[in-house]
């Protein structure tokens, strides 16, 4: 039994649930607190971790390390412990691995002199043209108190002016000298948010996400824990930024499958954007022109605030929309006769034609016509995508769940018959396939994230469809943003 002054409660970044019990080394000049970052020993490694706990007595027989150094400087506050504490028993994920995240981007050689600089330069925002839907959302939006727990939903339509109504408000908080995270969906989408906030506010926002260099990430979060920056666009890794003064969090397609992470931890960062609102006290904005379905219930239920724009900038028309029975077509077509037809007249008048598809890879199905032998990941037992089919010589499989890979040879392992694997399903790079049979004169880009893997290539891709370079664009969700 150790019964001395100062005990400390360690939480280290390891694949465990446990804490460990480590003591002051200096009991005059150290003065730790719950949610110090600290350095120590750990099996002969030094280990970055919290201050969880603090105790003066603990039943534990084996010596007790010092700790090794404290960072004066980096601080994790209430808020983020209590959502640690409680977004672990939310979701099943350990404390520690929460922790890992949280402090992935943490790195003791920054130096103050690598600070991003805060270049913010409010622009009078009185100048945008704003339609008088948009007007009566940002009244209504400015009600809402941004010092207290609330969450409003922002409904609307496609090209309804969304970014602009939110945008309001997180320069008004901005100027109120609390911090603003706005969530995207997509990695490559980032730069888009940018440019528009920079042109309409003059606000300069900070790029976080897995893509960008690690140094970079590790002046940002210096940043963001030292209340230097004040606006951050990111993908949903920017919620573990160590955030110090929290005044919203903007959650842009609130809906999109992309907030849902099933690797390494399994969590809905929706749903933690939501308890880290919540603990800062401070504003949620939930975006999206079609809502999830738990939103809209928590909507009706008077959980959650609802603020709608349902009409276009400039009263652009909404598109029509038709609905067509595949099964009345020809056997084996893939593509429609009236859509057929469409793109025929596009051609003609020199119109674009835009083709989502939910699927990547050629095929999510590869099976043997001889003895119906589905080939699957030797990790999941869910049936392998084939890719690259077109080129034939490349062709891969891949699963879609662990990324395991292998290379795709046309002779069936359970009954050795040669060139037997028939493809079902569509995939992005089967339809794009028909497309160029169909329309061999016609310009026609693919475009996912097997292709599309950074957004200098994103960028060149768009250059071309808004030059009308391109007669046909085909790609997965990343074209619907």
């Amino acid at each position: 039994m150790y019964n001395l002054q100062m005990i400390l409660e360690i939480l280290l970044p390891l694949p465990t649930n446990k804490t460990f019990f480590y003591k002051n080394k200096d009991k005059t000049n150290f003065n730790p607190k719950v949610g110090s970052l600290v350095e120590v020993e750990f099996r002969g490694k030094l280990k970055i971790g919290i201050i969880w706990k603090i105790k003066t007595k603990v039943d534990f027989k084996k010596p007790i390390k010092n700790i090794n150094e404290i960072y004066r400087d980096f601080f994790f506050n209430d808020e983020i412990l209590t959502s640690i504490d409680f977004i672990s028993s939310y979701s099943c994920n350990s404390k520690a691995m929460l922790l890992k995240f949280f402090l992935s981007n943490f790195s003791k050689k920054i130096l103050p002199s690598e600070e991003i600089p805060n270049e913010t330069n409010f622009k009078k925002i009185t100048k945008l043209q704003l339609n008088d839907e948009q007007k009566i959302a940002i009244k209504k939006l400015k009600k809402h108190d941004f010092k207290k727990y609330n969450v409003v939903v922002i409904d609307g339509v496609t090209g309804s002016g969304k970014t602009r109504v939110y945008m309001h408000k997180v320069l008004e908080i901005m100027k109120s000298g609390l911090q603003c995270l706005i969530l995207v969906p997509e990695i490559i989408l980032t730069g888009q948010w940018v440019k528009e906030i920079q042109m309409d506010f003059g606000a300069k926002p900070y790029i976080y996400h897995s893509s960008i260099k690690k140094k970079d990430r590790e002046r940002i979060w210096y940043g963001v824990a030292n209340n230097k920056i004040n606006l951050v666009i990111g993908t949903r890794s920017s919620l573990f930024l160590p955030f110090k003064k929290l005044g919203i969090i903007v959650v842009d397609e609130e809906h999109d499958v992309s907030y849902k992470q099933e690797e390494n931890i399994v969590l809905n960062f929706r749903d933690f954007a939501v308890v880290r609102a919540k603990n800062s006290s401070c504003l949620l904005l939930l975006v999206s022109a079609t809502p999830s379905i738990e939103t809209l219930f928590n909507c009706m239920s008077g959980k959650y605030k609802k603020i709608e724009l349902k009409k276009r900038v400039n009263n652009s028309i909404l598109p029509i929309i038709s609905t067509i029975d595949m099964k009345k077509e020809k056997k084996d077509v893939l593509i429609s006769k009236k859509l057929e037809d469409t793109i025929c007249s596009n051609l003609k008048q020199n119109y674009q034609t835009l083709i989502f598809i939910n699927k990547r890879g050629y095929a999510p199905f590869v099976i043997c016509r001889k003895c119906g032998f589905v080939i699957v990941c030797k990790n999941c037992n869910t049936s392998m995508v084939i890719h690259e089919y077109i080129k034939d010589s490349n062709s891969f499989l891949l699963c879609h769940h662990c990324n395991e890979k292998k290379k795709f040879t046309n002779s069936c392992l359970n009954c050795s018959h040669e060139n037997s694997f028939t493809f079902h399903g569509l995939g992005i790079e089967k339809i794009f396939e028909n497309l160029s049979n169909n329309f061999p004169k016609a310009k026609i880009s693919m475009l996912s994230s097997d292709q599309i893997k950074n957004s200098q290539k994103l960028d060149l891709a768009i250059q071309d469809i808004v030059k009308n370079k391109v007669n046909i664009i085909v790609g997965t969700q990343l074209i619907s943003k």
